[in-house]
């Protein structure tokens, strides 16, 4: 006997009943089975749900459901009868996924699963699924993904910046490579990549589309061995904003390939906000490296970087310098000037306006020393821009519109 979850604890007493057993009929006993037998051989036969989206089935739709949908490219099988890609629990008979061959190494989950818009074939149609359902839930706990070991285990290492502290300048963009380490530098062999980039919510600049000013650069120096010769890489990054994390996945562009090897292999391109202080980390979560046939080559973790803003203000009297002590106006701003005043309880004067676009270039600047500047916004282009507004009291930063 069961009791539900919140039953009180009390004495629970069970009478056992006298069981009075039905007698039928032998001749009616035969027509009984033969009915229950037609009943279950006109029940559909139904296999597990499908949720589109989670590739993996462990309850959420990330971005190792991207390397899942990458390991399954490019194979076909059943379409699923009334498919739908919202995020809901789909039928998915068994005799759909008997057409389908192939399970993920390590478990028996079907490839089935990857064709998350159910056209019957897995492709770049099933992505899109993945980002429309990005971050949705199953009901209940989820559960980590499986992955099968290699038969040679090899540490290995990822590693963000070369050095421990990185200078940076804020407004101005930054490269921060990513490299891959092994124990002895052995070389390890790399089919997909997985991890997470922490960096708070107030450190990354925003782009013109509100997400951090965070870009993945596939071509540097030294990642000869990642993208070699006739060696085509796809990355995946889903930013989590108002969080301040960003999800990256990076796979071979043919399911099935690898690289060898080790060492630089992307590097992230960032703007730093200027209204960060002091010392800042960024950090590498959840890191997991796949090789060509879908399996843990050994123990991953993740080594992040601190970046050490280049001019900043370092008086308390700075730092605390108050958020509404200029004026900016007009903002949106059309054509003819920007001003810029303090406003009459601060004292001192403006001594530089600096105005920033997205990409981080000084566009206009301005050195007034008075108590109010203007910029000429002419023939500013219509876009998101920051205006740095240097004072005698500290550095101010403001997001002006331009409009056409």
């Amino acid at each position: 006997m069961y009791l539900p979850a919140d039953f009180s604890q009390s004495i629970f007493v069970c009478v056992k009943k006298k069981q009075h057993p039905l007698k039928f009929p032998k001749g009616h006993i035969r027509t009984v089975c033969m009915a229950l037998c037609m009943v279950i051989a006109l029940l559909p036969v139904q296999g597990q749900e499908i949720w589109p989206g989670d590739v993996s089935g462990n309850g959420i739709v990330d971005h190792q459901d991207v390397l899942f949908w990458a390991y399954a490219r490019n194979n076909s099988g059943g379409m699923r009868p009334d498919a739908s890609t919202d995020f809901s629990g789909q039928p998915m008979p068994e005799e759909l996924l008997s057409t389908w061959s192939g399970t993920f190494p390590g478990m028996d989950r079907s490839l089935a699963y990857a064709d998350c818009d159910g056209n019957g074939v897995v492709d770049d149609l099933d992505m899109l699924v993945i980002e429309q359902n990005y971050y949705l839930a199953v009901s209940g706990p989820s559960v980590q993904d499986q992955f099968t070991m290699g038969q040679n285990p090899i540490a290995s290492q990822l590693v963000l910046g070369d050095d421990a502290i990185l200078d940076v300048t804020a407004g101005e963009e930054t490269k921060i490579p990513l490299k891959l380490a092994t124990q002895d530098t052995q070389a390890i062999e790399l089919g997909y990549l997985g991890f997470q980039l922490n960096y708070g919510t107030d450190l990354i600049a925003e782009t013109i589309n509100g997400d951090p000013f965070l870009f993945l650069d596939m071509d540097l120096d030294g990642n000869e061995w990642f993208i070699g010769d006739g060696t085509n890489i796809r990355a995946f990054i889903h930013h989590h904003e108002n969080l301040g994390f960003s999800d990256i996945a990076v796979f071979m562009d043919t399911p099935g390939d690898f690289v060898s090897g080790t060492g630089a292999m992307v590097a992230f391109t960032i703007v730093v906000e200027e209204v960060v202080f002091g010392l800042q980390d960024i950090n590498i979560g959840t890191p997991l490296i796949l090789d060509g046939k879908f399996k843990q080559p050994g123990f991953t973790s993740g080594q992040g970087i601190t970046l050490n803003l280049v001019g900043k203000p370092v008086s308390t009297d700075n730092q605390l310098f108050p958020l509404d002590a200029v004026s900016v106006f007009p903002n949106p701003v059309n054509t003819g000037v920007l001003h810029a005043q303090l406003k009459n309880d601060q004292s001192g004067n403006i001594t530089q306006l600096e105005l920033y676009d997205q990409t981080g270039k000084l566009v206009l600047s301005h050195a007034p020393n008075a108590r109010a500047g203007q910029l000429n916004a002419n023939n500013l282009p219509a876009g998101i821009y920051a205006l740095k507004v240097i004072t005698d009291a500290g550095v101010w930063t403001v997001q002006v519109k331009a409009t056409r």
